[in-house]
């Protein structure tokens, strides 16, 4: 605390470095940050504070003489760990709870040796000792390090044990086979912890309701061994006695006891005598009656203990009943057979009303909301007993309509459907968090149900009315967090109305998780609830500036893929980056340099490309080189609009099939247009990705074309996604003046399955100016815990020389099946694909596999 005070007072010095008219004094330098524009807008203080607390980066945070000073949290610049042989430093790491380029509560630092050392003492290092140490920089930067001796996994020497009562030998060797442990075996702290449970529960079976049991201590030794000190306090030894129990043993009754678990006390006893009662009323014995009493005694029992409690519960049966006459009322068949079959002996009355209720819910999440069921007992003095049971399950409840007034949300509920009144409470949620998601903060939504009864059934309306209040305006937007990013880039983003749209803040959200320049982003939200104005504040955190990503991949079309990108993010401060990607397969090399920006104004991202290019085809090779500019617009979180220039020069080689031209060049525009509304990038199961392109090729080759894809995701029973895909592309250009390097060629794995790469090449075998390609997908989910689906496919599609072949679009058909597992890292896929119309010189079938990868 001294050397804290000493450098915040040394701080105050040179906070007229770090604020800006003296408005904002912190100890430390503050990351980039838009504070004194949020002041010179409002002059409010207590909201900038509200702001700086939002951050949780500072200690201390006051308002005085006109000013807000700051108590800032020193950043870890390292983290620096030794002595670890037997664990990852990641693993360390993680329990430290500590992150570099991150602030921390030195408080915490002091929890961090018993932390490590419990964790060790986990792994069976119970004698590991951790030092722990910190120096820190004047401008608030901290090395903090940790220093650990492992010692040796330890190994059991020899438990003793300490007790209220002497322990025989036989008692104690009886102790240690209950808890499993010999000498030599190895100690693990969380273990012995669970061994202790196991002991106190054997103790407690044995009668000893209250006894106690912990580890009392663990003594060292040597440098392998350790000795266990385990305390038993036995406590009072009780001993159960049932009499009159003649239909049941002992066995079945000491289960409804509940000393074992909660200890004894007369509540106890009487919670289990209640339990045998309804026991045995349940098995028909109507007229039970137990009772219980306890003496205490100080003889010896069986020589070892001096203190014993027996506990005798008294137990008169009565008679059994059975069933004389039963009436059953019902609106149901099937409820008369299952309870005759149940009171065809004696009379159950347990099974009875277990067998009612199943019914009953079985029923109620069919819909029928107003079933019900009673039972009627007349209790005859000759040991039967009249039975009167009423089951009506009513009419089920079918939801018809769904209406909503003075405002409309769109609701995915097919209708009509089973009427669930749980599901119409999270529907009413999911509109009231929508309504305020569009700016009515303080709006809400009331729930009133219509029925209407009809012959059968009851039909229900569900009128959803919105009470909107006011629509909340924007109000400022606090920045902070960002070393490196000036926070007007953070501003470009969000595009403000004068009303608050949740929308528009989810967009530039996802943009600047996009950019890959931030590992954290937390927005957060301050309502003025008097004004009806939100303001917003943007916590940011920046990842590393510079990144090196290679990967590698399998696939029976391209077969090894390694590729590998060096990126340098955020340069001058304004988001902007540079890359270099390399990438070889058997299908192509690439080198690309790249520089541009995802974080441009108007939701733009744009980007410039000089690259080479050479591709190893089935007819032809082709080594193309030029660059390609693109300007993208995200118009929301879904729709993104691309338009791209590119120029190129191009020349092929070891031709196959001929071509018009073996070099040429080309300039080509490109607008392209892409709506994803899948529901996961990954593994989606509902929604849609639409792909669209149109294009003019200009210089030696010069062409309009179009192509189209559309991908639908259906989900059924939580397990079965069907999912078709419909492409298309044309190019207005006779085919025979083509470079055979333009031209559309089918097959390969993300294809036309059951052909190898570029196989399908038209009826001519030349290539097509057109092609059309359905692949119909249903994915079966076989092992949810490692979401491996079992996948069967129907693939239709094949290339085209001019509109007339395009128009009779015949195909080329395959279907097989396979497995597939999708992954972040790319998917694994495991396919066998038959030609269903196999034609003389091709092979009948096709396995392909891809790992690692999306090709």
């Amino acid at each position: 605390m001294v050397y804290r005070f000493i450098v915040f007072t040394l701080m105050l010095f040179w906070t007229v470095a770090y604020c800006s008219d003296d408005v904002i004094i912190s100890n430390y330098k503050l990351p980039k940050n838009n504070a004194l524009e949020v002041y010179e807008k409002t002059k409010d203080l207590e909201l900038l504070k509200t702001l700086f607390e939002q951050t949780n980066d500072f200690e201390s945070i006051e308002i005085k003489d006109n000013k807000i000073f700051l108590e800032k949290k020193p950043t870890l610049k390292t983290l620096n760990i030794s002595g670890n042989k037997s664990f990852w430093k990641s693993e360390i790491k993680a329990i430290t709870g500590l992150n570099e380029n991150y602030t921390f509560d030195t408080s915490l630092l002091q929890t961090i040796p018993l932390r490590i050392r419990q964790f060790y003492a986990d792994k069976g290092f119970l004698f590991t000792t951790v030092d722990i140490t910190s120096n820190y920089t004047p401008d608030g930067y901290a090395t903090i390090n940790l220093k650990i001796n492992e010692g040796k996994k330890t190994k059991l020497n020899d438990i003793i044990f300490l007790s209220d009562q002497s322990i025989s030998e036989l008692d104690r060797i009886t102790f240690l086979k209950v808890l499993k442990l010999k000498k030599g075996d190895y100690l693990y702290f969380d273990e012995i912890e669970k061994k202790i449970e196991n002991l106190l529960s054997f103790l407690r079976k044995g009668g000893y309701y209250d006894a106690f049991v912990n580890l009392q201590d663990i003594e060292q030794v040597n440098e392998n061994y350790a000795n266990l000190y385990v305390a038993i306090n036995f406590g009072t030894k009780y001993t159960v006695n049932f009499k009159g129990n003649k239909a049941f043993n002992e066995n079945e009754l000491r289960k409804l006891l509940t000393l074992e678990e909660n200890g004894f006390n007369h509540y106890q006893l009487n919670k289990s005598k209640e339990n045998i009662i309804e026991f045995y009323k349940g098995q028909g014995f109507l007229d039970v009656d137990v009772s219980y009493e306890v003496s205490e005694s100080e003889d010896l029992y069986q020589g070892l203990y001096s203190l014993f409690s027996i506990i005798n519960i008294n137990i008169e049966e009565g008679q059994r009943y059975k069933v004389d006459k039963l009436e059953v009322k019902t609106d149901t068949p099937g409820i008369m057979d299952g309870v005759k079959k149940i009171l065809s002996n004696y009379y159950n009355q347990r099974e009875l009303k277990e067998f009612l209720e199943k019914r009953e819910e079985d029923f109620y999440s069919k819909g029928y909301l107003s079933v019900n069921y009673s039972i009627k007992e007349n209790v005859k003095d000759n040991g039967l007993v009249d039975v009167e049971i009423s089951f009506y399950k009513g009419k089920q409840y079918i939801l018809t309509k769904i209406n909503q007034e003075n405002y409309k949300t769109k609701i995915e509920v097919k209708l009509p459907k089973i009427y669930d009144p749980k599901e119409i409470v999270e529907i009413q949620k999911t509109l009231k968090k929508s309504l305020q998601e569009d700016g009515f903060l303080d709006g809400d939504v009331l729930l009133n149900v219509i029925t209407q009864e009809k012959e059968d059934k009851v039909e229900v309306i569900a009128d959803f009315v919105y009470e909107k209040g006011s629509i909340y305006k924007n109000g400022i937007t606090f920045i902070y967090g960002s070393n490196y990013l000036n926070p007007k880039v953070v501003k470009w983003q969000l595009r403000e109305k004068d009303t608050f749209d949740s929308k528009v803040v989810d967009v530039a959200i996802n943009r600047l998780y996009d950019s890959r320049l931030f590992d954290y982003i937390n927005p957060v939200f301050l309502k003025n609830e008097e004004e009806k104005v939100l303001d917003k504040a943007l916590i940011l955190h920046d990842d590393k500036r510079g990144l090196l990503q290679g990967s590698v991949g399998y696939s029976t079309d391209q077969q090894f893929k390694v590729s590998a990108a060096l990126i340098l993010k955020n340069l001058f401060s304004y988001g902007l980056e540079s890359s270099i990607y390399l990438e070889r397969s058997n299908f192509q090399t690439n080198y690309r340099l790249s520089f541009g920006s995802r974080l441009l104004p108007y939701g733009l991202t744009s980007f410039i490309s000089p690259y080479k290019n050479i591709q190893y085809r089935r007819y032809f090779n082709l080594s193309s080189q030029g660059f390609d500019f693109f300007i993208e617009k995200f118009h929301n979180k879904f729709v993104r609009l691309r338009i791209t220039f590119e120029s190129k020069d191009s020349s092929l080689d070891k031709l196959t099939l001929p071509s018009p031209v073996k070099s040429y060049s080309q300039f080509k525009i490109s607008l392209s247009l892409t709506d994803d509304h899948r529901n996961s990038k990954i593994d989606p199961k509902k929604g849609y990705l639409f792909i669209s392109k149109i294009s003019k090729s200009f210089k030696d080759i010069d062409y309009y074309s179009g192509e189209l894809s559309l991908r639908l995701y259906s989900e059924f029973f939580n397990y079965l996604v069907f999912s078709p895909r419909f492409s298309t592309g044309y190019i207005f250009k006779n085919n025979n003046t083509l470079p055979i390097s333009e031209r559309y060629f089918l097959g390969g794995i993300s294809s036309l399955r059951g052909f190898g790469i570029d196989e399908v090449a038209g009826e001519k075998g030349i290539g097509g100016n057109s092609f059309i390609l359905i692949n119909n997908d249903l994915r079966f989910l076989v092992y949810p815990k490692y979401n491996i689906y079992l996948l069967t496919f129907y693939d239709l599609g094949n290339v085209y020389t001019d509109f007339k072949e395009y128009k009779s679009h015949k195909f080329r058909k395959t279907a097989g099946i396979g497995i597939y597992v999708p992954t972040p890292a790319g998917s694994l896929i495991l396919d066998y694909a038959k030609k269903l119309d196999r034609k003389p010189g091709e092979s009948g079938y096709r396995i392909e596999f891809s790992i690692g990868l999306d090709f």
